[in-house]
């Protein structure tokens, strides 16, 4: 079984996984696949459509929810330290899903915005590249849910990182949305497709 973790350890988690990917992605082009258009530019192109396609429905019985990735994105369920992890094909988008306790009981949703703001500081004292806007209360597929918007710089990028927060019966679920902030109007319609078709199945 997995440590239980706290959202300010997933935070760094996912802070540490987006730096490796995004240096293993060798800059703004990544690695293409030869022989015509890439999988994510034909992504692109639907984006600037107004479509932005998703792929099939993700269940994850052990942790009881399920997602609908972007449509041709990478699937990584192979990290035991996490819940899952779907990229773009060229490693320059990344979706993150794992779990957190709940809260103690009798939470406030204005106490939850303070605890994760708290935790957002915490995260800038140590990463100096680290900003963050105050958390906000949101609705996920209809569900009551916190979002912390954060970025940070990597050499010449700035990354920019969505994370929401939407509290389970036994669990708290964190929904990670990291990419380059140059791509933002590229997967923007993605990660907000995606995370609207997030399930909780508890």
């Amino acid at each position: 079984m997995k440590p239980r973790r706290t959202p300010l350890k997933v935070t760094l988690l996912a802070a540490s996984l987006t730096l490796l990917c995004a240096s293993a992605a060798g800059g703004p082009g990544g690695t293409r696949e030869r022989g015509g258009p890439s999988p994510d530019s034909l992504l692109v192109a639907q984006a600037r459509t107004g479509r932005a396609p998703l792929g099939n429905t993700y269940l994850d019985r052990n942790n009881k929810f399920s997602i609908r990735p972007p449509a041709q994105w990478w699937l990584d369920n192979r990290d035991r330290t996490i819940a899952v992890k779907f990229s773009s094909r060229d490693h320059q988008a990344f979706i993150i899903i794992d779990t957190a306790p709940l809260p103690p009981a009798g939470t406030t949703p204005a106490e939850f915005i303070k605890l994760l703001d708290r935790q957002n500081k915490e995260v800038a004292a140590r990463v100096p590249t680290f900003s963050f806007s105050p958390a906000v209360a949101v609705t996920v597929n209809q569900r009551a849910a916190y979002l912390s918007r954060a970025s940070y710089r990597v050499g010449q990028n700035i990354i920019l990182m969505d994370t929401y927060y939407v509290p389970g019966k036994t669990r708290l679920y964190m929904i990670i949305n990291i990419c380059p902030d140059r791509n933002k109007t590229i997967w923007s319609p993605y990660f907000n497709a995606s995370v609207q078709s997030f399930t909780v199945l508890e």
